[in-house]
């Protein structure tokens, strides 16, 4: 394995190792790991099945319009539950990305982007109680699979190796984009606030 794949490769790995461990935790003492997670919400919508989502869209007309902090709150909970969906998908495109001699950092920005958008919802959405947050049920799984991200965007540098082999250094790992890191991940994360935003508004106007 070449020096610059390091990191990537070890967030690669440190992806399916997360999927192992809870995402979910309630206190300590009921927890789901990231594939249990996965496997429940397989199972609910193979019973749900499309009938019953069709059913669904006949309702009334309750008031069910949700204010700013309460949006955040359902935009956490469901960003939380899948999660390791977006994580295992940012792992296996990293690893394909990897073996194709390619750069992951669109998909670790992307990864990043999709961390920081949850960390943002979760800051202000409301508290129950004035004490628990929806970060006293994240997992210690979750936080790993976030924190890979950090390493698919990286990419580490062998100095001998670059200055004596150069030209092969980078006809072997050629990166896929040449865009700044900012743009990748700033542009998903503007998209969002405007769409948010506009929610909002609308509530109020």
């Amino acid at each position: 394995m070449s020096a610059n794949k390091q990191f990537p490769w070890l967030g690669v790995a440190l992806v399916v190792t997360s999927l192992f461990l809870p995402y979910v935790s309630v206190m300590g003492f009921l927890e789901f790991t990231g594939f249990e997670i996965m496997k429940s919400i397989g199972e609910l919508m193979n019973e749900m099945g499309v009938d019953d989502i069709s059913d669904g869209g006949g309702s009334g007309e309750g008031d069910t319009s949700l204010a700013g902090d309460e949006l955040a709150l359902a935009f956490a909970i469901l960003m939380l539950i899948f999660s390791p969906f977006v994580f295992a998908l940012s792992g296996l495109i990293s690893t394909i990305l990897l073996l194709a001699n390619k750069s992951p950092r669109i998909i670790g920005g992307l990864h990043l982007t999709f961390v920081i958008i949850f960390v943002i919802c979760a800051a202000i959405a409301p508290t129950a109680l004035g004490m628990i947050s929806i970060f006293d049920f994240v997992g210690t799984g979750f936080y790993m699979g976030a924190f890979s991200s950090v390493l698919l965007f990286m990419r580490s540098h062998d100095p001998y190796y670059e200055m004596h082999n150069s030209t092969s250094y980078h006809d072997e790992y050629k990166p896929d984009s040449e865009w700044p890191w900012w743009i990748i991940i700033l542009v998903p994360m503007v998209l969002f606030c405007l769409g948010l935003i506009s929610l909002v508004l609308n509530e109020i106007l």
